[in-house]
């Protein structure tokens, strides 16, 4: 019997510390998504009041209606999959043959980055788009 009890001691330890250590881990996603959400509420609300005020005194913020530099400019998020190109023979198998390529052709990859955004934004200056020389 004193085996018995002490395995079955281990057993309630072990128990124990792992109903111990998934709690906390609940725990802090609780707190943590929680603080998360209140964070957005905050920042949607706070967003929303400048809105309003903004748009009720006919205030203009200056940082909204910046034009960003050329190189800035959003390219990426337009869901366009031809504006980056990559190095031919860089795929990940067959020593680079076989697989979609994985280096970047920066300069290429500019290139069309540039005609896209001055196609795109014509309000941009040649001088601003001029970065290759």
């Amino acid at each position: 019997k004193g085996q018995n009890s002490i395995q079955l001691e281990k057993m309630l330890v072990t128990y124990l510390r792992t109903a111990i250590s998934t709690a906390g881990h609940v725990s802090c996603v609780c707190v943590l998504f929680g603080s998360n959400m209140l964070i957005s509420v905050i920042d949607s609300t706070a967003r929303s009041l400048v809105k309003v005020i903004s748009t009720v005194t006919a205030a203009q913020i200056e940082q909204d209606s910046r034009t960003p530099h050329a190189e800035r400019v959003r390219t990426f998020q337009d869901n366009r999959d031809d504006l980056i190109v990559c190095r031919p023979g860089t795929g990940a198998a067959e020593g680079g043959k076989s697989g979609p390529n994985q280096v970047m052709d920066e300069a290429e990859t500019l290139k069309k980055t540039l005609a896209y955004a001055k196609e795109k934004y014509p309000e941009f200056d040649s001088s601003s788009m001029d970065i290759l020389g």
